[in-house]
């Protein structure tokens, strides 16, 4: 089947198929840790033993559960779970601080 070829003044974004539209899914609402990964991205620079201590933890999961979890999942929840905490973190200086006093908090 041969198609008309494109004269020179023709525009190659003309519509070569009549097509109706696709209904637009219906959107669920958003849980409270499923977030658009193109929103705002943050490089987070880790030691290897984090790196490996998450790669666990996703394992672990996935034995357990069957489900595949990824670092930046585990990121996300952390960073969802301490907002949520209410923990007050405004006094701590420096990262050492910070895990000190989330630790404190998650000992209970």
């Amino acid at each position: 089947m041969n198609k008309p070829r494109l004269g020179k003044g023709d525009s190659i974004f003309a519509a070569t198929e009549t097509t109706t539209p696709a209904a637009k899914p219906v959107a669920a609402e958003p849980s409270q840790t499923s977030y658009p990964s193109v929103e705002n991205k943050t490089t987070v620079i880790l030691q290897p033993e984090l790196v490996v201590y998450l790669d666990r933890l996703g394992g672990d999961i996935r034995e357990k559960t069957g489900w595949k979890v990824r670092r930046t999942e585990i990121m996300r929840a952390l960073v969802i779970g301490l907002k949520q905490s209410g923990i007050d973190l405004t006094s701590c200086r420096d990262e050492a601080e910070l895990a000190a006093a989330i630790t404190k908090r998650l000992a209970g």
